[in-house]
């Protein structure tokens, strides 16, 4: 089965201001570079109560899924996020 990805948005820096990625629902992350592994964290912008976290490391991409009005943000500054859809 193929999946298909496509971009809604332009990359963005996930930094430690919050940021929800043009609304998205689903985020390419990337750690681009440097040596450290990120700490990328979801928070509800409502209550700002922090929902899960995650680590990233070095030249890694993941997926991750969240609430459009939910927001990222990353311990790492060679953090990035791409709003992208999909469909199998």
């Amino acid at each position: 089965m193929v999946s298909v990805l496509k971009v809604i948005a332009n990359t963005q820096a996930i930094t430690s201001t919050n940021n929800n990625i043009n609304s998205a629902r689903l985020v390419r992350v990337n750690n681009i570079g440097g040596a450290a592994t990120a700490n990328v964290a979801c928070f509800d912008t409502v209550g700002n109560t922090q929902l899960w976290f995650v680590q990233v490391s070095n030249t890694e991409v993941v997926y991750l899924e969240k609430n459009a009005t939910d927001a990222l943000t990353s311990n790492v500054s060679t953090t990035t996020g791409t709003s992208v859809a999909f469909r199998n």
